[in-house]
């Protein structure tokens, strides 16, 4: 089985900083074993960072969101828990999900990185009802074919009530829920 891991937006900032909570501090570990075991097993390992200049507070985003993940900040940054890592390719994005140029970039590095479609695409990180969500729905779009899983013990929301309707959503569009 070919299968490829997206870690989404495991930044300072949504584990212990501006957006962070005790529930995205516990999925670091986890997070971590997955990662170790994908490197481990040779297969590819994608991240993403959502990433925002100084003066993005006037977007849509900027004034629904509290500040966070500022482009050359510490809060941008992701967790130095991961720092041992190399990833197959880290994506920086400016918005929930990666834009159309960045998702052909993950597409190409992960079927670069397998020699051919993954029969599976685990998704995995921060915040599960937000950026999880967006970034599990475009690999069910990128990888039609594809087995794509989310694992609950490796995704935090803002609210348990938000985390679990966006488990709903996700369960409808053929996405399942470890």
């Amino acid at each position: 089985m070919k299968k490829a891991l997206l870690v989404i937006d495991m930044q300072n900032d949504f584990i212990d900083g501006a957006l962070g909570s005790a529930a995205a501090e516990a999925t670091v570990p986890v997070i971590r074993k997955k990662i170790e075991s994908y490197i481990r097993e040779g297969y590819p390992v994608v991240a993403t960072r959502d990433i925002h200049p100084e003066g993005y507070l006037t977007d849509v985003e900027g004034q629904r969101v509290p500040r966070h993940c500022i482009r050359g900040e510490k809060g941008a940054e992701i967790t130095s828990a991961f720092s041992d890592f190399a990833f197959t390719l880290v994506v920086d994005k400016n918005n929930f999900m990666a834009s159309p140029d960045e998702q052909q970039a993950i597409r190409d590095a992960v079927v670069s990185a397998l020699g051919s479609e993954p029969d599976e695409v685990e998704v995995a990180g921060l915040c599960t009802d937000i950026c999880v969500v967006s970034n599990a729905l475009m690999a069910r779009m990128l990888f039609p074919d594809s087995r794509i899983t989310v694992d609950r013990s490796a995704t935090a929301g803002t609210t348990p009530e938000a985390t679990e309707a966006s488990f709903t959503v996700m369960r409808s569009c053929l996405i399942d829920i470890m």
